[in-house]
């Protein structure tokens, strides 16, 4: 057991060969997030947005989702205590993606949720056990989702951009709020 602390918070995965490997989660993982907090968030995720529009760079914004968000309620998963059986996800991509639609309605942005989901229903292991990172398969798919945002949006023609301003103004407009 990789620490103690989150010895409640496991399950079980079962791959496509049927075997069944114990993950883990961090307790933060369903930690509620404030609109002020999210608001907090997504400013330096604006600010780069605007900086790369000003030096015409592309910018897109994805979401990662924690592990439990993945597997919290896929068939081959069991969740193994009742500490993890009580947790519920939020709706926090749907947040994320309004308010950056709210601000600045030109910010591309993809949900990698659905993906590693679909990835990890079909007995592929997207994260490490033990540990909150992908595996290589699950960065394989989060690559794979990413490039057909952008190739996707590419096909369609990026968004013009309404108000292009110099990094000067961008700059002052975030150090002299």
């Amino acid at each position: 057991m990789p620490d103690h602390s989150i010895a409640e918070f496991q399950a079980e995965f079962r791959d496509s060969a049927h075997r069944a490997t114990t993950v883990f989660f961090a307790s933060t993982e369903v930690a509620h997030v404030s609109r002020l907090a999210l608001r907090n968030a997504v400013d330096p995720i604006i600010h780069a947005a605007e900086l790369c529009r000003a030096l015409g760079i592309r910018f897109l914004v994805a979401f990662v989702p924690e592990k439990f968000r993945v597997y919290h309620d896929l068939g081959n998963v069991s969740l193994t205590t009742d500490a993890i059986r009580q947790w519920r996800i939020s709706d926090l991509p749907d947040q994320m993606q309004q308010l950056l639609a709210e601000l600045d309605s030109n910010i591309e942005y993809v949900d990698l949720t659905p993906a590693l989901k679909a990835a990890s229903r079909a007995g592929i292991p997207t994260y490490l056990p033990d540990d909150t990172h992908w595996t290589d398969a699950g960065n394989r798919v989060a690559a794979e989702v990413i490039h057909h945002a952008l190739q996707r949006s590419i096909r369609q023609g990026l968004p013009p951009d309404a108000s292009p301003r110099s990094l000067a103004q961008i700059s002052e407009r975030h150090h002299n709020p």
